[in-house]
């Protein structure tokens, strides 16, 4: 495959980087799966995927893994038979289980470079920082993309200090609180966050107001929750596309 294009925008040195770095993708689903394929169009030379997930056909609107011939496959799986076909010359794995603390270590084994989080549970989210961090493996993470419908109000800034986005607080609190993090210093963490204030989902036509009940929160400690958030390919691609944009730069710039 030619990168040439690629190349004219980063130079031979940046290239070689590109190539020779080993980028891991945690959590294959809205965000996740645009910025896989972003990275393996960046020249990525090495990916690994891990979701535990399979495509299910309300992923539809959303993951670029969701295709009528795919519903009922991993996700990690079919991911990388994608990324393979764009450039068969990079070495692409897709490890089909949840990211845990049981099983972390089957992504520390495969000794990633750098890490793209992509996990919606924030019990796990926050167990992957905090360990990416205390093993020296730059990390940049992906926060609340679902019940937004503004893809310009997307914005990067260390977790510590993003604005509105209510899934970046919480990640923030169980940090400091479980983990040691600090509120007066920079997490080092580059965050892709919206600040577009998240929308209460419509319900759909056999639901109704009795449906859930009302003390359940739509994002907490142990994951999502229903009634589950809204969403588009329009803005979790475009937080997708975000989040590769800062992996590709974090490389170029060591």
């Amino acid at each position: 495959m030619s990168f040439e294009r690629l190349i004219r925008l980063v130079g031979n040195e940046g290239f070689a980087k590109l190539q020779k770095t080993h980028v891991a993708v945690v959590g294959i689903g809205g965000v996740g799966s645009w910025a896989s394929e972003s990275l393996a169009r960046s020249g990525i030379g090495r990916l690994t995927l891990f979701d535990f997930d399979v495509v299910n056909p309300t992923n539809l609107n959303r993951q670029l893994t969701c295709l009528c011939d795919t519903v009922g496959r991993p996700k990690a799986q079919v991911m990388a038979e994608r990324l393979r076909k764009i450039n068969p010359a990079a070495q692409i794995e897709a490890i089909n289980e949840v990211f845990c603390p049981e099983n972390a270590e089957l992504l520390w084994q495969v000794s990633p470079d750098i890490i793209l989080d992509c996990i919606d549970n924030i019990t796990y989210k926050c167990y992957l920082l905090a360990q990416a961090l205390e093993r020296s493996i730059p990390i940049v993470t992906s926060t609340g993309a679902g019940g937004r419908f503004d893809p310009t109000q997307i914005r990067v800034s260390d977790l510590n200090n993003t604005r509105v986005d209510p899934v970046a607080l919480q990640v923030r609190k169980k940090l400091r609180r479980d983990y040691g993090f600090t509120a007066d210093r920079s997490f080092h963490i580059p965050a892709v966050y919206s600040e577009e204030l998240p929308q209460k989902p419509y319900l759909t036509e056999d639901e109704s107001a009795d449906t859930y009940s009302t003390s359940q929160t739509f994002i907490t400690g142990k994951g999502r929750h229903a009634p589950p958030c809204g969403t588009s390919s329009f803005v979790t691609g475009a937080f997708g596309l975000v989040a590769a944009s800062q992996v590709v730069k974090a490389i170029l710039d060591r």
